[in-house]
């Protein structure tokens, strides 16, 4: 896998976390009006956590695609961590039926994700501008070559 499909497949993962995070759980606040006041109505209760768990998953995702090869293994190390922790944290919300069940395959889904692209990540290169690409000849004279040959004072033409 490469590294734009590891990212891109982590980001992912962490938006549906996000969305699900964000949906009404079922459960409502508890109305604690005092007597005398108007009351406007209740308020339905979202994920908090697994959207704090989501912002978080989408940061390592991001970050994954600029650290080296140990960064790699703690960023996805942790991206495992914080999807397991959103499952747990979905199954443990009362009242809030199938996406209760839904965040418990998501979080484990995402947590075997990035272990898979951790393990994959072995092949991965670090490239930087200066490196020559490897299909090209010394034999063939190019614009670099002419430059330096110019820098000792010779002729390159």
């Amino acid at each position: 896998m490469k590294r734009s499909t590891a990212v891109v497949a982590l980001l992912v993962c962490a938006g549906v976390m996000w969305v699900l995070g964000s949906q009404n759980w079922g459960a409502e606040v508890v109305n604690q009006t005092p007597t005398g006041v108007q009351d406007v109505g209740s308020e339905t209760v979202t994920n908090r956590v697994g959207i704090a768990l989501a912002a978080v998953s989408a940061v390592l995702a991001v970050l994954l695609a600029m650290v080296g090869r140990i960064g790699r293994w703690v960023v996805t190390i942790m991206y495992a961590v914080c999807a397991l922790v959103f499952a747990v944290v979905a199954v443990t919300q009362d009242g809030a039926g199938f996406l209760r069940w839904a965040g418990l395959a998501l979080g484990v889904i995402g947590a075997g994700l990035s272990l898979f692209i951790a393990r994959g990540s072995g092949n991965w290169t670090t490239r930087n501008k200066y490196d020559r690409d490897a299909h090209t000849s010394t034999d063939e004279p190019d614009s670099v070559s002419d430059w330096d040959a110019l820098t000792r004072g010779e002729d390159p033409t």
